[in-house]
């Protein structure tokens, strides 16, 4: 209810009144008209030197969305408002959800009729949104580029662009700044300014990245820059993004949804797709749940039959569960999580390897070959131990199948893939 676009939509359908507006010959508000909607709307735009109604942009684009949502009408020379829209009206949420699922259909009032996006946003705007689910703070400059080579690829011709793509680059740059505005004045999206994310410009020095030399260029100058507008989607757009992620098949997990999840499906999803924090909000409201409990979800790490899952599933649950973390020194011990514990515990620093047993070594040393064994395969562990053992490479891994490892399946296949 307080999006300033539902607001708008509101009042104008509301200015419009029982008796309707009288349109021009050419269908479009007088301008005397139009600044009086402006002046309602609060747009800003009622003391702009214009010809017609058409060149208040806030104003025509309003009056194009409420069409497109059929909030009014036109009949015989006047716009008139659609009676049954009233229930619509008196629901700001269902409204919000109207006018974001029509925006990307009206690219010609959002942007400039030469840009090649106002042609296009209906293809490129889901595909933007869908870029920033899940992400924080993305530089607007970094999708510029990407719309603007989309746009370039898809909807241009060579001969068009005539060697010089500047000015169509910055048309489209233009209209994407104007878009994101459209986004946050309805509540989509917030815009704040500040530096990118370093995340925003790391993936330009992988080697398989795709974007042009000359691109990458720009965009490393460009995400230096220590004021770049930044977007976000708010609670609202992240929800619709989702619904639509959803729609087509796409994974779109939400925080809490796993609340009832069995321990082995809770902890396979989070600790392969959720950050820390909401993997914390998630397990925590796992466990607020009748009959849950830590020793439940430990079980199923005891569980798991690899050794490289083993360890994802005890990093999540120590990085996220304090109480966890408290009972590695007991869990040491272990039967069977003991030597996964024991590796997490030297790889992290808080065990010195000279305090370990003798048993505690070679079990240690077990869980890491095995872990080995599954990455790399029996020959990437035999390239492994001879390079390490030398002569001495059989009677290591004799002494490693005979460990007494919990891991049977995995000390079996050590024997036979690799030993025999």
């Amino acid at each position: 209810a307080r999006s300033q676009t539902v607001r708008r939509l509101v009042a104008l359908t509301e200015w419009i009144g029982p008796d309707g507006r009288t349109l021009t010959k050419t269908g479009h508000l007088r301008l005397a008209d139009a600044r009086d909607l402006a002046a309602h709307l609060g747009t800003g735009e009622e003391s702009l030197q214009a010809r017609s109604s058409t060149e208040l942009h806030h104003v025509t684009l309003l009056l194009t969305w409420a069409k497109k949502i059929r909030l009014i009408r036109t009949s015989k020379g006047r716009l008139l408002q659609v009676t049954k829209a009233a229930p619509l009206l008196r629901n700001p949420f269902e409204l919000w959800q109207r006018a974001f699922e029509t925006l990307p259909e009206l690219g010609r009032s959002v942007c400039t009729a030469e840009s090649a996006l106002a042609g296009s946003l209906h293809e490129t705007l889901p595909d933007i949104l869908n870029s920033m689910y899940g992400l924080d703070a993305m530089p607007v400059a970094r999708l510029e580029e990407t719309v603007w080579l989309a746009c370039r690829d898809y909807f241009l011709s060579p001969y068009f662009l005539g060697g010089d793509d500047a000015p169509g680059r910055e048309l489209v740059a233009e209209d994407l700044r104007r878009t994101f505005e459209v986004l946050s004045d309805l509540g989509a999206a917030e815009l704040t300014r500040g530096p990118a994310d370093p995340l925003y410009s790391t993936d330009l020095d992988h080697e398989d990245q795709e974007l042009p030399s000359d691109t990458v260029e720009r965009l490393r100058t460009r995400l230096a820059e220590p004021d770049l507008l930044l977007a976000d989607l708010t609670p609202l757009g992240l929800n619709a993004v989702r619904n639509h992620l959803l729609a087509d098949g796409r994974d779109a997990p939400a925080v809490g949804e796993l609340a009832t999840a069995s321990p082995a499906g809770l902890l396979g999803v989070i600790s392969q797709h959720y950050p820390r924090e909401d993997a914390t909000t998630e397990l925590k409201g796992w466990l607020a749940q009748p009959g849950h409990d830590v020793g439940a979800l430990l079980q199923a790490v005891r569980d798991c039959p690899f050794r490289t899952r083993t360890a994802a599933l005890l990093h999540v649950l120590t990085e996220s569960l304090p109480e966890v973390r408290t009972l590695l020194p007991e869990l040491r011990h272990d039967p069977i999580l003991g030597p996964a514990v024991l590796s997490m515990l030297v790889d992290q620093g808080d065990l010195a390897p000279e305090s370990l047993t003798q048993h505690e070594h070679l079990l240690l040393g077990t869980e890491n070959f095995l872990a080995l064994l599954e990455l790399s395969g029996p020959e990437g562990l035999m390239d492994q131990i001879t390079s390490m053992a030398g002569r001495d490479a059989y009677d290591l891994l004799g002494a490693i199948v005979s460990s007494g490892h919990p891991d049977t399946v995995g000390l079996n296949e050590m024997r036979t893939l690799v030993l025999e």
